[in-house]
């Protein structure tokens, strides 16, 4: 199992509106990429590190099934589309599980 994870926070002139749009724009992702699997979006809670607001997860059972995500048409229209327009800063990790 390789583990996606995805940490990020919003530029400060995201308002909340379009803030919850992005959100729910995500969590549509797992249907529309059948190899996801395990999917987790939700808010940064911890009181060590707050230099992002929101984090999710994602698994794929092969390294082959998180790259045919990462490099399809759909995913790339989104980030440039949807994701990377309203992100200040993220970080981006993916492990073996």
């Amino acid at each position: 199992m390789i583990r996606h994870m995805v940490l990020f926070s919003f530029k400060p002139s995201v308002d909340q509106d379009q803030r919850h749009q992005l959100l729910d724009l995500l969590a549509e992702l797992p249907r529309q990429f059948p190899d996801m699997q395990g999917f987790q979006l939700g808010v940064n809670v911890s009181k060590r590190d707050r230099r992002f607001s929101h984090g999710m997860t994602m698994g794929f059972a092969t390294l082959g099934d998180l790259e045919k995500y990462l490099d399809s048409e759909r995913h790339e229209r989104f980030v440039r589309e949807n994701f990377a327009p309203l992100i200040e800063e993220r970080a981006i990790v993916s492990i073996v599980d």
